[in-house]
């Protein structure tokens, strides 16, 4: 009988162990079930294409003012001439 007693016990925690994992994994995978999957939706384009075509302009706008820089860079060569 105390052979017997010996070996339950080291077969037993092996097997605990495993029955652990099994019911761990169980778990996970209805737990992970549940969620919502992500989709990937394409974003939308911002900008439409479309074909060059030739016509004729019948508006026009005139506006008359001064163009003026915000700051000035002055410009000058190494070289004179």
């Amino acid at each position: 009988m105390g052979k017997r007693k010996g070996m339950l016990k080291r077969i037993a925690g092996p097997v605990v162990l495993v029955l652990v994992v099994i019911a761990l994994y169980f778990l996970l995978e209805f737990i992970f079930s549940r969620a919502e999957s992500v989709t990937y939706e394409s974003p939308v384009e911002p900008v439409q294409v479309e074909k060059a075509e030739i016509v004729t302009i019948s508006q026009s706008l005139s506006i008359s003012g001064y163009i003026e820089a915000d700051a000035m860079i002055p410009i000058v060569p190494f070289v004179s001439g």
